[in-house]
């Protein structure tokens, strides 16, 4: 029987998750910054006193989100093969076949959490990006 992809969508929302966090904090940290002495007469030349202090903040928190989905990332894609895994013996365990080792894989597992990290950690300049500019 094949594995449904319902076995392992869950896997990724605690990335996810980290993500929307960090976009939650980049937001409210640009409203408050933007907001103080919006009526000030040197609002501006402040304002772009701060860019550089903000830009530090948001490297930061790209640091912290670059840990998180390395851990995340591992975590949910080694879960998902292992429960795929699990699946595919079950169902041979069914048919009367005897199991191979369903771990075998593991070299393509690090390899494809590999590449999926490189994609996640291609959006953070992004980031950094847009929220300075923002």
């Amino acid at each position: 029987m094949p594995v449904s992809p319902a076995l392992a969508e869950n896997l990724a929302a605690e990335v996810v998750g980290h993500y929307q966090e960090a976009e939650r904090q980049l937001l409210e940290r640009i409203s408050r910054n933007l907001a103080k002495g919006i009526d000030g007469p040197h609002w501006a030349e402040d304002k772009y006193a701060q860019l550089l202090a903000y830009q530090k903040q948001t490297e930061r928190l790209i640091a912290d989100l670059r840990a998180k989905a390395k851990t995340g990332v591992d975590t949910a894609i080694t879960q998902a093969y292992e429960r795929g895994g699990l699946s595919a013996v079950a169902d041979m365990n069914a048919m009367g076949v005897t199991a191979v080792e369903h771990l075998a894989g593991l070299r393509a597992v690090e390899a494809m959490a590999a590449e999926t990290l490189g994609y996640v950690n291609a959006t953070h300049p992004r980031i950094l990006r847009s929220t300075m500019d923002a």
